[in-house]
């Protein structure tokens, strides 16, 4: 099992990549889903294995605010063609346009 540290948020473009990654990787941040309008759908973790399950509007707002801190250095990781790509982000560059962060991705 592939272990991740130091990332704040994990981030998917497909719901069939958290598919294919449950029970494959440990991690110490939140998974998140991204759709296309930029919306975002928190991935529950059951024993620090990622499952496919979202979470209600008010927990997703409670886990950014959890998450994000005004000022804060965050690390990204966006899972694209096969892997995790990391980011760097600032909390003012932050959750505003979660989009433009994953294009920063390559």
């Amino acid at each position: 099992m592939a272990e991740v540290k130091e990332t704040k948020l994990f981030i998917f473009l497909d719901k069939e990549d958290i598919k294919r990654m449950e029970g494959t990787i440990k991690f110490d941040g939140d998974l998140v889903r991204l759709s296309s309008d930029g919306d975002i759908e928190f991935v529950r973790a059951e024993n620090n294995a990622a499952v496919g399950r979202g979470c209600g509007l008010d927990e997703r707002n409670k886990k950014l605010a959890d998450i994000i801190k005004a000022g804060q250095n965050v690390q990204i990781q966006v899972y694209k063609k096969g892997g995790f790509v990391p980011i760097d982000v600032t909390a003012s560059d932050g959750m505003l346009d979660l989009r433009k962060i994953v294009k920063k991705a390559k």
